[in-house]
């Protein structure tokens, strides 16, 4: 680390280069051994390094000769060529070495330990060179370089294109995909333009100069402990007037407030560019309870202040814990840093502060001493931070407020650039829907604690029982006596073992990776043939129930709720996430499952669960995207039916007496929906959609109890060969229907293959190394989203200005959950409505056809598994 950086961290630093170097102990050539069979064996870097930059590859090639060397082959030459239009050489602008400098056997990827052997070798050349910018080509370099750091995701997807002035190197350090990575996606033009740009743009970046952030980050955190200091503080904050962005942190006794007996152990705060404070709130043996008192009041005015613009790094978090905690909300959110790096960059992986502090300025672990104490301590929801040593408390905490101001400065920076001005509208956007779904966060849903310990026993008297007749049943024997040890009927492996080795049940399907499948759908194939299978296709799914569904409601209920965190931040497709319990994850078309799981969900004494779908809302999308004439038609006018028109050209249907609303034509045409139509449109083709639709014709018949596939024979379709060509032409006709959205299809990549990205109505983009079927799906999925969010949004806004007893307690992908007081019902559906019908499309006349929702309501004081279609 460059001297004089953070001085009071010297200690720590000390302490992490120890922590490295014993981490890194005893690996060297000699424990490696690889270069005994290495004809070039421990390569030194190559090239002249004009640009003084430091290429990082991931391990030794060969030429002709079988010499080991940097960046040779097919990829090195294509890299070469990528070089070119940049008048770069590689030989003379580049300096280059690799990962591990002997070449593996059969040019095989690195082992973790040969990683680890070598990186002494690469840190020597850093060294040695003094490289102004690192390139570190691939996932296996960037693990190489960062070995000993505490990342937990170095997936070199979610670290490319970041330019990091990496402290402790002294050098820029600069992540790129590696150059086999489009050899093995020969032909892909997506990802050809994503490499083509990212490698622009690091050609771009060298010859910078590196940052110094020595002094400007010395003494710039003020930890108070005095009482009369603080008071001052606190009322230099509110006689300050107007302050746009009042960026403050907490540092709390766990994630999740809601248990008994959390606390705020300590408040940060920074408004400006030279200082940070931080103070003790609910920290032990600080404070007498009339200093308290006073601390709590001055604390709460600034928060309640309108002339004041909070801040925040997730301001869900401070949100939720100044409502539950302090008793109050705060007044005048402005920013968000979390969300606002979200839809700068949908990436995974990139919106926490410790990422983005160093992938911006290089700093890193300034949080090591308090990693311990401030981790989520699993069950119990409670951390160790009132053991923490205060001053360490406190500088970490002043550190969060201080570069959480700082982020926000340079968000606001890159938000105000002219190529950015779509941005603002999806940071809107989610601004907005973060509050709202600290609303629902805050409100929780309400569950019947003694349904699901009745139903948690029921299931677990069941499994009892069958795992006992399991353990009693000859194939037992069978395996034990072969293998001499008992058999896990949980293991993969010892299935495999007895159903396809002992029992010779034939092996009808593989695993990707080419293994033999003892997956459901493998398992229920044999099911007739197996005894056992039968009862062991019970036991998985009846462990699911307990151990996945029911666990999770049991383990997070407090008070009589519970109270998922429905998240802006996570998907790469800006659409919503749940978890702490996962409420989008519940069981729906497994009747059994179903009647478990949500059994216990129940409204508010006297209320009723009302759900609100978005009707179709992503095949909406599609028209409103493509402009497709046949797909408007489709979805504006009710009379038609697009996925009875295609199951009637599948399945030669025309004329066929029926009613497509009840079974077996509803079947037929839900499978159409699900196996063909939606799989089109979403970018599969006839082959695979073919596989999926002639096993599940086995099970399929028509109105007058002929067999689907025997239908099928009388019309020409005899054997799998001639259903898949009868599909391939069916295709044809397809595509023909819809010309102008296969138009689309193709406008959109090319549009990605200059821009980058997809952009989405309500000005998000999503970027980065995407998939052909990702780029032309994630505008109608994340739209569809982002319809239903606007509509929440405003729901919620009517219900707090008119003061409903009706609250909404959750969000399912495309529907709203309400605990319904039932006098609102009719106000409440006929707001949704004129919004969904009118509203929506006034403020966004992009959307160019109908919207609708469905309701579902419970009876009174019904549980959620027996709601009905209204």
């Amino acid at each position: 680390m460059k001297k004089g950086f953070w001085p009071a961290l010297k200690n720590k630093d000390v302490l992490q280069a120890r922590q490295k170097e014993n981490a890194l102990r005893g690996y060297d050539c000699e424990s490696c051994g690889l270069y005994r069979g290495c004809i070039t064996p421990k390569m030194s870097p190559t090239g002249e390094g004009r640009l003084k930059v430091l290429i990082v590859a991931e391990a030794s090639g060969k030429n002709e000769d079988e010499e080991g060397v940097q960046l040779i082959g097919d990829a090195g030459q294509l890299f070469r060529r990528k070089l070119e239009p940049l008048d770069l050489d590689l030989d003379r602008d580049f300096w280059k070495t690799n990962a591990v400098n002997c070449r593996p056997p059969n040019n095989r990827e690195p082992t973790a330990k040969e990683l680890k052997c070598c990186r002494p070798r690469l840190m020597k050349a850093i060294k040695d060179l003094k490289p102004d910018m690192i390139w570190l080509m691939g996932g296996v370099a960037l693990e190489s370089f960062f070995l000993g750091r505490d990342f937990d995701n170095l997936q070199i997807t979610t670290w490319r294109k970041f330019c990091i002035p990496d402290q402790e190197t002294g050098t820029w350090i600069v992540p790129l995909l590696h150059p086999s990575f489009m050899l093995r996606n020969d032909g892909n033009k997506n990802i050809e333009s994503v490499y083509d740009r990212d490698l622009k743009w690091a050609a771009s970046q060298t010859g910078k100069p590196f940052p110094s952030y020595g002094k400007i980050f010395e003494n710039r955190v003020e930890c108070i402990t005095d009482f009369n200091r603080l008071s001052t503080v606190l009322n230099e904050v509110e006689s300050a007037g107007e302050i746009p962005f009042f960026f403050f942190d907490y540092e709390t006794t766990g994630i999740r407030p809601f248990r008994a007996g959390h606390k705020i152990a300590s408040i940060s705060f920074c408004y400006g560019k030279d200082r940070a404070y931080s103070f003790p709130f609910e920290y032990p043996g600080v404070w007498n309870k009339k200093q308290a008192d006073v601390i709590f009041t001055k604390w709460h005015d600034i928060l309640r202040s309108a002339k004041i613009g909070k801040a925040a790094q997730n301001l869900k978090f401070e949100e939720l814990w100044t409502r539950i905690i302090l008793g109050t909300s705060v007044e005048n959110w402005v920013w968000d840093t979390m969300q606002a790096t979200h839809i700068l960059d949908d990436r995974q992986g990139i919106t926490s502060l410790k990422f983005q502090v160093f992938a911006r300025w290089g700093i890193y672990g300034y949080d090591s001493l308090m990693e311990k104490y401030i981790e989520d301590a699993g069950k119990s929801g409670f951390n160790r931070v009132m053991e923490a040593p205060l001053g360490e408390l406190l500088k970490y905490g002043g550190l969060d407020s201080l570069f959480g101001f700082m982020l926000l400065q340079e968000q606001k920076r890159e938000y105000a650039l002219k190529s950015n001005a779509p941005l603002q509208k999806a940071y809107d956007l989610w601004h907005e829907g973060c509050l709202a779904f600290v609303d629902m966060e805050e409100e929780g849903i309400p569950v019947d604690m003694k349904y699901y310990k009745k139903e948690d026993a029921r299931l677990g008297e069941e499994i009892r029982k069958i795992k006992e007749r399991m353990q009693t049943g000859e194939w037992i024997e069978l395996f034990k006596s072969n293998t001499g040890r008992d058999m896990d009927f949980g293991s993969s492996k010892d299935l495999g073992v007895l159903l396809f080795d002992l029992m010779k049940i034939p092996s009808d399907k593989k695993t990707a990776k080419g293994n033999r499948s003892v997956d459901q759908a493998a398992l229920e194939a044999m099911e007739g043939r197996v005894p056992f299978v039968k009862d062991l296709l019970r036991l998985r799914k009846l462990e699911k129930i307990k151990g996945t569904y029911l666990a999770q409601f049991m383990r997070e209920e407090v008070g009589g709720k519970i109270r998922p965190s429905f998240n802006l931040h996570l998907n790469r497709g800006f659409r919503g996430s749940c978890d702490h319990p996962n409420f989008q994850n519940i069981p729906v078309r497994d009747e059994e499952a179903m009647k478990s799981t949500r059994g216990g969900i129940v409204p508010s004494p006297g209320n009723k669960i009302m759900e609100v779908d978005f009707k179709g809302i992503e095949v909406c999308m599609a028209p409103i995207y493509t402009k497709d004439p046949e797909m408007i038609r489709y979805v504006s006018d009710p009379k038609t039916d697009m996925h009875r028109d295609q199951a009637n050209k599948l399945f030669f249907l025309d004329g066929i007496k029926g009613n497509w609303k009840e079974s077996p034509l509803k079947e037929i045409r839900f499978h159409t929906k699900n196996g063909w139509t939606f799989p089109e449109f979403y970018g599969s083709w006839y082959a695979e959609c073919a596989k999926n639709l002639w096993e599940v014709m086995s099970e399929l018949n028509l109105p007058d109890g002929t067999p689907l596939k025997i239908w099928m024979g009388k019309n020409g379709i005899l054997n799998y060969p001639r259903f898949e060509s009868h599909l391939e032409s069916c295709e044809n006709d397809f595509w023909d229907q819809f010309k102008v959205y296969a138009q689309w299809k193709e406008d959109i990549q090319n549009f990605f293959q200059k821009r980058g990205y997809v952009q989405m109505y309500f000005g998000h983009r999503s970027g980065g190394v995407l998939k052909k079927n990702e780029i032309t799906n994630r505008p109608f999925q994340g739209t569809a989203f982002h319809c239903l969010l606007w509509t929440l949004i405003r729901v919620n806004r009517a219900r707090i200005k008119r003061g409903w007893e009706s609250k909404i307690c959750g969000q399912i992908h495309d529907s709203i959950f309400f605990d319904l007081f039932p006098d609102e019902e009719k106000v409440i559906r006929k707001l949704i409505q004129d919004l969904v019908g009118e509203e929506i499309r006034k403020e966004n006349p992009w959307i160019n056809v109908p919207l609708t929702v469905e309701v579902e309501l419970t009876g009174v004081d019904q549980p959620w598994s027996m709601k009905r279609p209204v």
